[in-house]
Protein backbone atom coordinates (compact mmCIF):
# COMPACT_ATOMS: atom_id res chain seq x y z
CA UNK A 1 0.00 0.00 0.00
CA UNK A 2 1.47 3.32 -0.89
CA UNK A 3 0.18 6.81 0.58
CA UNK A 4 1.65 9.55 -0.34
CA UNK A 5 2.38 12.34 -3.14
CA UNK A 6 1.65 11.59 -6.81
CA UNK A 7 2.02 13.43 -10.30
CA UNK A 8 0.72 12.49 -13.74
CA UNK A 9 -0.07 8.70 -12.70
CA UNK A 10 3.55 8.16 -10.76
CA UNK A 11 4.58 8.46 -7.35
CA UNK A 12 6.05 11.68 -6.58
CA UNK A 13 6.89 14.06 -3.58
CA UNK A 14 6.65 12.67 -0.03
CA UNK A 15 4.94 9.29 1.13
CA UNK A 16 4.72 5.72 2.39
CA UNK A 17 5.28 2.53 0.89
CA UNK A 18 4.31 -0.85 2.96
CA UNK A 19 4.83 -4.07 1.39
CA UNK A 20 3.13 -7.46 2.15
CA UNK A 21 6.33 -8.69 3.33
CA UNK A 22 6.31 -6.18 6.33
CA UNK A 23 8.58 -4.37 4.47
CA UNK A 24 8.05 -0.45 4.77
CA UNK A 25 9.48 2.58 3.04
CA UNK A 26 9.23 6.35 3.98
CA UNK A 27 10.75 9.35 1.97
CA UNK A 28 11.07 11.03 -0.92
CA UNK A 29 9.65 9.71 -4.52
CA UNK A 30 10.50 10.70 -8.04
CA UNK A 31 8.66 9.12 -11.37
CA UNK A 32 8.05 6.23 -9.09
CA UNK A 33 11.15 5.67 -7.98
CA UNK A 34 12.36 6.34 -4.55
CA UNK A 35 14.81 9.53 -4.74
CA UNK A 36 16.12 11.66 -2.03
CA UNK A 37 16.13 11.43 1.39
CA UNK A 38 14.76 8.39 2.68
CA UNK A 39 14.27 5.33 5.51
CA UNK A 40 13.72 1.61 4.90
CA UNK A 41 12.32 -1.20 7.31
CA UNK A 42 13.24 -4.86 7.12
CA UNK A 43 11.03 -6.52 8.07
CA UNK A 44 12.79 -9.81 8.43
CA UNK A 45 16.22 -8.73 10.08
CA UNK A 46 14.96 -6.00 11.75
CA UNK A 47 17.21 -3.69 10.59
CA UNK A 48 16.49 0.04 8.84
CA UNK A 49 18.63 1.85 6.24
CA UNK A 50 18.14 5.93 6.42
CA UNK A 51 20.04 7.84 4.08
CA UNK A 52 20.05 8.45 -0.02
CA UNK A 53 18.21 7.08 -2.40
CA UNK A 54 19.24 7.34 -5.99
CA UNK A 55 16.91 5.43 -9.39
CA UNK A 56 15.53 3.34 -6.36
CA UNK A 57 18.01 1.78 -4.99
CA UNK A 58 19.94 2.85 -1.34
CA UNK A 59 23.52 4.76 -1.64
CA UNK A 60 24.42 6.16 1.11
CA UNK A 61 23.43 6.36 4.85
CA UNK A 62 23.07 4.39 8.58
CA UNK A 63 22.20 0.54 8.16
CA UNK A 64 21.42 -0.19 12.08
CA UNK A 65 19.56 -2.49 13.96
CA UNK A 66 16.15 -1.76 14.49
CA UNK A 67 14.77 -4.49 16.08
CA UNK A 68 16.07 -7.60 17.39
CA UNK A 69 16.82 -10.31 15.11
CA UNK A 70 15.21 -13.33 15.61
CA UNK A 71 17.53 -15.56 14.01
CA UNK A 72 20.08 -14.26 16.75
CA UNK A 73 18.04 -14.72 19.55
CA UNK A 74 20.24 -18.13 20.35
CA UNK A 75 23.65 -16.77 21.99
CA UNK A 76 26.04 -17.74 19.26
CA UNK A 77 29.64 -19.12 20.95
CA UNK A 78 32.54 -17.22 21.17
CA UNK A 79 35.83 -18.73 20.23
CA UNK A 80 37.96 -15.87 19.36
CA UNK A 81 38.31 -12.00 20.39
CA UNK A 82 38.64 -9.41 17.78
CA UNK A 83 39.78 -6.32 18.89
CA UNK A 84 37.20 -3.50 18.16
CA UNK A 85 36.92 -2.13 14.76
CA UNK A 86 35.78 1.70 14.64
CA UNK A 87 35.71 4.06 11.77
CA UNK A 88 37.67 7.56 12.59
CA UNK A 89 35.33 10.73 12.35
CA UNK A 90 32.22 8.68 11.02
CA UNK A 91 29.78 11.98 11.16
CA UNK A 92 32.25 13.57 8.79
CA UNK A 93 32.24 10.01 6.70
CA UNK A 94 28.97 9.72 6.51
CA UNK A 95 28.20 14.09 5.81
CA UNK A 96 30.97 13.54 3.16
CA UNK A 97 29.22 10.47 1.44
CA UNK A 98 25.80 11.92 1.55
CA UNK A 99 26.94 15.30 0.04
CA UNK A 100 28.73 13.74 -2.76
CA UNK A 101 25.23 11.66 -4.05
CA UNK A 102 22.92 14.63 -3.56
CA UNK A 103 25.50 16.80 -5.58
CA UNK A 104 25.75 14.12 -8.32
CA UNK A 105 21.38 13.82 -8.02
CA UNK A 106 20.76 17.74 -7.85
CA UNK A 107 20.70 18.39 -11.59
CA UNK A 108 18.23 15.69 -12.77
CA UNK A 109 16.08 15.93 -8.98
CA UNK A 110 15.68 19.92 -10.74
CA UNK A 111 14.79 18.86 -14.21
CA UNK A 112 12.34 15.86 -13.40
CA UNK A 113 10.46 16.90 -10.13
CA UNK A 114 7.40 18.99 -10.67
CA UNK A 115 8.08 22.93 -10.16
CA UNK A 116 4.65 22.81 -7.98
CA UNK A 117 7.00 20.50 -5.35
CA UNK A 118 9.99 22.82 -5.82
CA UNK A 119 8.64 25.95 -4.54
CA UNK A 120 5.75 27.01 -2.34
CA UNK A 121 2.68 29.04 -3.77
CA UNK A 122 3.89 32.12 -2.49
CA UNK A 123 7.58 31.23 -4.20
CA UNK A 124 5.83 30.40 -7.19
CA UNK A 125 3.99 33.88 -7.50
CA UNK A 126 7.04 35.94 -6.47
CA UNK A 127 9.10 33.78 -9.53
CA UNK A 128 6.19 34.29 -11.67
CA UNK A 129 6.09 37.81 -11.20
CA UNK A 130 9.73 38.22 -11.73
CA UNK A 131 9.46 36.65 -15.23
CA UNK A 132 6.30 38.12 -16.37
CA UNK A 133 8.38 41.82 -15.97
CA UNK A 134 11.30 39.89 -18.55
CA UNK A 135 9.34 37.59 -21.07
CA UNK A 136 8.15 38.55 -24.29
CA UNK A 137 4.48 38.76 -26.15
CA UNK A 138 5.18 34.50 -26.36
CA UNK A 139 5.65 33.61 -22.58
CA UNK A 140 9.51 33.28 -22.48
CA UNK A 141 12.72 34.49 -22.02
CA UNK A 142 15.58 35.40 -24.35
CA UNK A 143 18.57 33.64 -22.44
CA UNK A 144 20.33 36.64 -23.28
CA UNK A 145 17.41 38.39 -20.75
CA UNK A 146 18.02 35.55 -18.12
CA UNK A 147 21.04 37.12 -16.31
CA UNK A 148 19.46 40.33 -15.63
CA UNK A 149 16.63 38.85 -14.57
CA UNK A 150 18.59 36.73 -12.35
CA UNK A 151 20.63 39.71 -10.90
CA UNK A 152 16.67 41.18 -9.62
CA UNK A 153 16.49 38.23 -7.87
CA UNK A 154 20.09 39.07 -6.17
CA UNK A 155 21.82 36.10 -7.49
CA UNK A 156 25.16 36.99 -9.89
CA UNK A 157 25.94 34.31 -11.91
CA UNK A 158 28.84 34.43 -15.31
CA UNK A 159 27.78 33.56 -18.59
CA UNK A 160 30.17 30.45 -18.62
CA UNK A 161 28.42 29.33 -15.50
CA UNK A 162 24.92 29.60 -16.54
CA UNK A 163 25.44 27.62 -19.92
CA UNK A 164 27.17 24.52 -17.60
CA UNK A 165 23.85 25.26 -15.59
CA UNK A 166 21.70 24.92 -18.83
CA UNK A 167 23.60 21.93 -20.17
CA UNK A 168 23.07 20.52 -16.72
CA UNK A 169 19.38 20.04 -17.24
CA UNK A 170 19.22 19.69 -20.89
CA UNK A 171 18.46 23.73 -21.81
CA UNK A 172 20.75 24.66 -25.20
CA UNK A 173 22.24 27.95 -24.32
CA UNK A 174 23.27 29.05 -27.45
CA UNK A 175 20.40 31.53 -28.78
CA UNK A 176 18.01 29.86 -26.46
CA UNK A 177 14.74 30.84 -25.46
CA UNK A 178 13.15 29.94 -21.92
CA UNK A 179 9.45 28.83 -20.98
CA UNK A 180 8.67 29.80 -16.90
CA UNK A 181 9.25 26.10 -15.83
CA UNK A 182 12.87 26.02 -17.46
CA UNK A 183 13.83 29.52 -15.61
CA UNK A 184 11.99 27.87 -12.29
CA UNK A 185 14.09 24.82 -13.01
CA UNK A 186 17.18 26.90 -13.10
CA UNK A 187 16.45 28.60 -9.77
CA UNK A 188 15.51 25.42 -8.31
CA UNK A 189 19.21 23.73 -9.40
CA UNK A 190 21.17 26.87 -8.17
CA UNK A 191 19.05 27.25 -4.43
CA UNK A 192 19.98 23.23 -4.33
CA UNK A 193 23.60 23.37 -5.32
CA UNK A 194 24.19 25.69 -2.36
CA UNK A 195 22.16 23.04 -0.08
CA UNK A 196 24.45 20.46 -1.31
CA UNK A 197 27.58 21.96 -0.67
CA UNK A 198 29.60 19.74 1.37
CA UNK A 199 30.53 22.37 4.44
CA UNK A 200 26.96 23.15 4.57
CA UNK A 201 27.79 22.60 8.92
CA UNK A 202 24.60 19.96 9.00
CA UNK A 203 25.53 17.33 12.00
CA UNK A 204 23.49 14.48 13.15
CA UNK A 205 24.02 12.18 15.84
CA UNK A 206 23.12 8.29 14.52
CA UNK A 207 24.42 6.21 17.92
CA UNK A 208 27.54 4.21 18.42
CA UNK A 209 26.04 1.82 17.76
CA UNK A 210 25.26 1.69 13.82
CA UNK A 211 27.38 0.60 11.13
CA UNK A 212 28.12 3.54 8.31
CA UNK A 213 27.96 2.38 4.46
CA UNK A 214 29.13 4.26 1.34
CA UNK A 215 27.37 1.91 -1.28
CA UNK A 216 27.66 4.04 -4.25
CA UNK A 217 30.24 1.63 -5.50
CA UNK A 218 27.91 -0.96 -5.30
Amino acid sequence: MYIGSWNDGDRSGYGTLNKANGDSYEGYWLKDKREGSGSYFYHETGKVFVGEWVNDLPKAGVYSQAQTNPEQAVAVPQTTTLPPVRLTAPADVLEGALSKVRQERTAYRAKHTPIESLFTQEELGDLKDAFSAAQQADGTIQMLDLQGLYQSLGITISPPELKELCASIEIQADNAVLSFDDFARTIALILDQEVAEPDDGAEEDYGAEDDLYDVGDM
